[in-house]
């Protein structure tokens, strides 16, 4: 049995076996995805935060809506890419679909939903009394930015199909 578990031990990473709660850290600290370095102690966002009190919660939120921002950036850039590659379609079937004007229409429609999202995740955050304003806002965000990168996919989705085939 000892064996096997210096076996273990010697194939998995060092950072993998040091990272608890509350391990002290500093910001040269390597550690895995989803875990943060705040005020030289361990916050593991793998779990949400949810056991390290308020802190670990708003740290791990900001982390997950960064991470969501950053898809949700990388689908839009995507999108405005293949969009402007594209081709109008043959136009069988009605009227040509014009990918140009999807994409100029695609630009103002995030630039819209960013203002929109702010503000109304700035009314929530006014209108929130008490302590739980803050993790209110990040949810805010957080939902908005979810519903946007499953709204960005069904363009995928559109831009993918081929009324032709």
């Amino acid at each position: 049995m000892t064996h096997y578990l210096a076996i273990l031990t010697f194939c998995l990473p060092i950072s993998a076996l040091a990272i608890e709660n509350g391990d002290k850290c500093t910001n040269e600290t390597k550690l895995p995805e989803g875990v943060l370095c705040h005020e030289e102690e361990v916050i593991d966002c793998r779990n949400n935060g949810a056991m390290q009190g308020r802190v670990g919660l708003i740290l791990c939120s900001t982390y997950v809506n960064g991470k969501s921002k950053d898809e949700m950036t990388a689908l839009y850039k995507t999108l405005l890419a293949d969009l402007k590659t594209r081709k109008p379609d043959s136009g069988k079937h009605n009227r040509a679909r014009d990918f140009q004007e999807a994409r100029s229409a695609l630009i103002k429609s995030q630039k819209a939903w960013e203002a929109s999202v702010k503000l109304e995740c700035d009314i929530q955050y006014a209108l929130f009394v008490g302590n739980a304003a803050v993790e209110d806002e990040l949810a805010c965000y957080a939902e908005n930015t979810t519903q946007r990168i499953n709204w960005l996919k069904g363009i995928k989705e559109q831009i993918d199909y081929n009324p032709d085939e």
